[in-house]
């Protein structure tokens, strides 16, 4: 449907529910817009509108899918730690001969700092570290995973848990010299930590979602690991930069 409030602009957007709310019986619609993707609950009895089409069963949960996963996240999922930066070798084109031309340059815009933005365990305008991009192992986990990726799909990561600004910025830089894409955890959930990955050092800054009940993403310093079983301490390594 398109519709508009107080006689303004009309705006374009699929209808994903209705439900009665409050003891009134309140009628609300649930919508999302097309031009932004945001969601919203209106009641459209009060707004001028007019239904100019209706969508396919399957994209109509697939945008549901998409809403309630922003919902869980309590509409934050710009900062989430979802998004995944690949890239994209060249059809006929020998994966070994695609790194060598490409890889010192990947690893250059990995670690090249982002004027003020802070990478997730560093401060504010400093370069990344291999952590920030999602390799807790480093850069050869990045090498392997990279390169076992590029061989049997075509398509690779280069930088995981990114937020979307980190995402879109790391993108930009690399399009002057090789295909990307994005890919967006459907779920709304980080990806998790590797198996055998290192625990973080104390004092390291992290990005968390906050208290019981809340989904807000807020920025925090680690000042205590957490015990692990049959061990009386932890291992603590410092995040290194992608350099060549």
């Amino acid at each position: 449907l398109t519709g508009s409030t107080d006689g303004g602009a009309y705006r374009r957007a699929t209808v994903l529910g209705f439900q009665q709310v409050s003891a009134l019986g309140l009628g609300v619609h649930r919508l999302c817009y097309d031009d932004t993707g945001e969601c919203v609950h209106v009641v459209l009895g009060a707004r001028d509108y007019s239904i100019v089409g209706r969508i396919s069963a399957a994209e109509l949960a697939a945008l549901t899918s998409a809403a309630d996963a922003d919902d869980a996240l309590g509409g934050d999922r710009a900062n989430a730690r979802v998004h995944t930066v690949n890239i994209h070798c060249p059809e006929g084109l020998p994966v070994e001969l695609f790194l060598e031309n490409i890889l010192s340059e990947v690893r250059r815009s990995l670690r090249q700092a982002d004027p003020g933005h802070a990478p997730m365990t560093r401060g504010v305008s400093e370069e990344y570290g291999w952590r920030d991009r999602g390799w807790e192992r480093g850069g050869l986990q990045f090498e392997r995973l990279l390169t076992e990726k590029l061989r049997s799909a075509g398509a690779g990561p280069v930088a995981r848990r990114q937020t979307q600004h980190e995402a879109d910025a790391l993108v930009q830089r690399l399009s002057r010299i090789v295909m990307t894409s994005v890919d967006v955890d459907a779920s709304g959930e980080p990806a998790e930590l590797d198996s055998g990955g290192e625990r973080l050092a104390v004092g390291a800054r992290v990005q968390a979602v906050g208290r019981t009940g809340s989904r807000q993403w807020m920025s925090a310093t680690l000042i205590e690991p957490a015990a692990s079983s049959g061990s009386s301490s932890s291992a603590a390594a410092a995040s290194a930069s992608p350099r060549t």
